[in-house]
């Protein structure tokens, strides 16, 4: 087994202010909204990490098959469910959708499928229970937009199971 542990938490804290001329202002907060998704790690469940960062040239892809490849510990892995994927980054426009041959559909929908994270964005999905990973459902495909024409960089993230 390879992970430990497995948690994933995205959060917003604010408070806002509106001044009352005459009166004291009036606030709202601090307050939050946060997502905390501990996953259960082991043989039956979260125990594979796909952890990378790089870059992509200018209308460059990347294709990341979730059923082949190995690990930060040289481990050879092939997932079978997923849970978590976390992507950012810092320059350039990230498109991330399924590849066009047996892509992980996952959490995408519609006809042309895809998230677009413009420079210096990033985004986050959980799900608890795991959504399955098999011959036909697995390649996940990011893309460097050209907007603006340059060496892009990334970092991802996907937590799954054998």
């Amino acid at each position: 087994m390879a992970l430990d542990l497995a948690q994933v938490s995205i959060a917003a804290t604010w408070q806002q202010t509106k001044v009352n001329t005459g009166f004291a202002s009036t606030v709202q907060g601090p307050d939050s909204n946060s997502l905390l998704g501990t996953l259960a790690v082991g043989a039956s469940d979260a125990d594979s990490i796909y952890a990378a960062s790089g870059t992509i040239a200018s209308a460059g892809t990347v294709s990341i098959d979730l059923q082949s490849f190995t690990d930060q510990l040289g481990q050879a892995i092939t997932m079978t469910r997923v849970y978590a994927m976390l992507v950012q980054t810092a320059t350039g426009s990230l498109k991330v959708e399924p590849h066009g041959t047996n892509g992980l559909v996952w959490f995408f929908s519609g006809t042309t499928p895809a998230i677009t994270l413009p420079p210096g964005g990033g985004f986050c999905f959980l799900q608890t229970t795991s959504q399955t990973v098999d011959a036909t459902h697995k390649v996940v495909k990011l893309t460097n937009t050209g907007s603006p024409a340059l060496t892009l960089t990334y970092k991802i993230t996907i937590i799954g199971g054998p």
